[in-house]
Parts: C-alpha cells; structure tokens; sequence
C-alpha cells in the first residue's frame, strides 16, 4: 500500500511539473531508456525543456535549470556567466 500511495505521489509530482512547464516548452518531453548510455541506477530519463527528470529504482531525481540561458551560451548568443538551477530528489 505504501508504494502505491509512493508511485501515485510521483506521477501526480510529474504531471504537475509537465503542465507547469509545458508553457515554457517548444518541445515535447521525452523518455529515454537507460540502454547504458546513463548511469546504472537510472532507468529512464525525461528531457523536458526546463531540464531533466531522472527516474531510479526508488527515487526521482529532478535537474531544472534555465536551459535558454545554457543554449544561448552555447550558440555563442550570451555572454551571461550565471545560470540559475536546482536539484531535487524524491
């Protein structure tokens, strides 16, 4: 019983942040199946534009960050040093 209410917690988490950042998105989340391209205990990845959502065999962890902030310096359209982020494990 205490993993469902576990799992239930988690995919209402989930949903909550997709529809959050679905205004910010241009592009559609995706999953990503750990096939060894990402360490062992992460079993699914979820690239959503706003940054990523790690999924593990009993928790879920949350990397978000300003990601046009990180684009931008990449393409060479920013001189901005500081990007604001933040990390969340369930």
């Amino acid at each position: 019983m205490k993993n469902n209410n576990i799992i239930k917690t988690l995919f209402l988490i989930i949903a909550l942040l997709l529809f959050i950042f679905s205004g910010i998105s241009q592009n559609q989340p995706r999953f990503i199946k750990n096939e060894g391209q990402f360490h062992s205990n992460i079993y699914f990845k979820l690239n959503h534009n706003a940054g990523n959502i790690y999924f593990e065999k009993s928790r879920v962890k949350y990397d978000l960050y300003q990601k046009d902030k990180i684009n931008a310096v990449r393409h060479g359209n920013s001189t901005s040093e500081k990007i604001l982020g933040h990390r969340y494990e369930s």
